[in-house]
Order: structure tokens, then sequence, then C-alpha cells
């Protein structure tokens, strides 16, 4: 057996490590990729949320609509009967008596003689319902326009 003396010259010449501007160069990679992941899953939650906002307005809108259907022409006409006041809807409505409500929905109905030029003009109306919300510090705000007819649209296109 052989005993051989090492020399510190021969411990620092295996020894291998990183130079400080290896590592600072390592650390400045790791930081934008950390930075971007970050960017990345706060705006993928942030349109979710916006996604979530605007179908609600969208069912808000449809639900007005579709009420509209079953009135007669008499109750659509009669702006006591038929109400066209702004009213508020809430995205989640048991959740608002605790304050977790979320989103308030600003909706408003206007009922209108505007409707194309033609000779049954008088027996139809345009009905618009605008949904607005505060989202952020932006204001949305989504609009549908439909036409009800006195006697159906059906008389209007396919007369016998």
């Amino acid at each position: 057996m052989k005993i051989s003396r090492r020399t510190n010259r021969d411990c620092f010449a295996t020894l291998s490590s990183f130079t400080l501007a290896e590592v600072m160069v390592a650390v400045l990679v790791m930081s934008i990729v950390v930075v971007s992941l970050y960017t990345g899953v706060s705006s993928g939650f942030a349109l979710v949320k916006l996604a979530r906002e605007d179908l609600r307005a969208t069912q808000i809108m449809l639900q007005r609509t579709e009420a509209v259907r079953l009135y007669t022409w008499s109750q659509i006409t009669n702006a006591t009967y038929f109400s066209t006041n702004n009213y508020s809807a809430y995205y989640d409505q048991a959740g608002q008596a605790v304050g977790s409500g979320g989103v308030v929905y600003t909706v408003n109905t206007a009922i209108t003689a505007d409707t194309p030029a033609a000779t049954y003009s008088p027996a139809m109306r345009r009905v618009t319902v605008q949904v607005s919300w505060l989202s952020g510090k932006i204001n949305r705000r989504r609009e549908v326009s439909t036409f009800v007819a006195r006697y159906g649209m059906q008389n209007y296109i396919y007369k016998e």
C-alpha cells in the first residue's frame, strides 16, 4: 500500500465551481421565468373573470328579452304596465345579503317606435335592453335590440 501526500495545489485543481458572473446570469434567467409565469397566471385569471362577467350580462339581457315575449301588445305599449325603469341585478343574489354578491349589473330597458320605414311600422316597437357594470375601474356595457310586432312577426313575413 502506497500512501501519497496531496498538496493544496492538487485539491484546488480537482474542485470545480461556478463563478459569480455565472451565478448572476442564472439568477437573472430564473427571475425572468418567475415573473413571466406570474404574469401569465394573473392575466389568465383576469380573462376568466371578465368572461364570467360578460356571460352573466348576456344572461341578464336574454332573460329580459325573453320576458318581452310574455307580454301582449297593449301591455308593452302601456308605460305603466311594462316597466322600463333601471334596476340592479347581482352576480350572486344569495351572496349579496352577506356582502359577497360580486358584480352589480344595472339593467335599462327602452321601448321605442324606431322601426324600419314600412307600412307596418306603426304596429312594431323596438325593445332595447342595456346592461352595464363596473369591472375593476372600467365601465363595461352590453346591449341587445329586438322588434316586437303587434300581430306577431309571422303575419308580416308570411302574408297569405
